[in-house]
């Protein structure tokens, strides 16, 4: 009845300028568990609670949760979806003549992390990885090159928004098709 004796149990907003200390969890419908870009960095060790309806995730702290979710992001082809003049065939990615493949648009915490394609005639492939809808490019240091697997290191300093991979079919020949089976972005487990 005395909104003074009410006001000291609302819910502080400081959540939406500082991150969480101590224990963090994340709460998640089943629905949006399903159907998000963060499914690969939910690790089920991490799951301490669920339900028909809900879903929640713990952690020690804020940087343990950051570091789970935003560590890895693998290419699920089947939709066509951010694709260019190529195809998505029986689980892999066909890019035709001056073709190309982008996306996820993903953000990624700082750290050290691995750009990964494997798939076949990639040594007709351009790789890039970028931020900020292409307006940014991440260093790429080659790990390894070959017709069939291209993996690169690259340093993200800075928390960077809609980071995608880009691969693109840059051969002469008009009937040249780059395949990929794989591709992704990993934090390095020292990163």
């Amino acid at each position: 009845k005395d909104i003074d004796k009410v006001h000291p149990w609302l819910q502080k907003v400081s959540h939406s300028t500082e991150h969480p200390t101590g224990k963090t969890y994340f709460l998640l419908t089943n629905g949006e568990y399903e159907n998000n870009y963060w499914k690969d960095g939910l690790k089920d060790n991490k799951l301490i609670w669920s339900s028909p309806r809900y879903k929640v995730f713990g952690y020690d702290n804020y940087e343990d949760l950051v570091n789970n979710i935003y560590s890895e992001y693998n290419f699920v082809f089947g939709d066509n979806k951010w694709l260019e003049n190529g195809l998505d065939v029986a689980r892999h990615r066909e890019i035709y003549y001056q073709g190309k493949s982008y996306g996820p648009y993903q953000i990624f915490m700082p750290g050290d992390y691995e750009v990964y394609v494997e798939g076949e005639n990639l040594s007709n492939a351009e790789i890039l990885c970028t931020a900020d809808n292409g307006a940014r490019n991440f260093e790429l240091r080659a790990i390894k090159s070959d017709e069939n697997t291209m993996r690169f290191e690259m340093n993200i300093i800075e928390k960077s928004y809609n980071v995608e991979i880009v691969v693109k079919n840059i051969s002469d020949d008009t009937k040249s098709i780059v395949r990929i089976d794989t591709m992704g972005l990993r934090r390095k487990l020292n990163g």
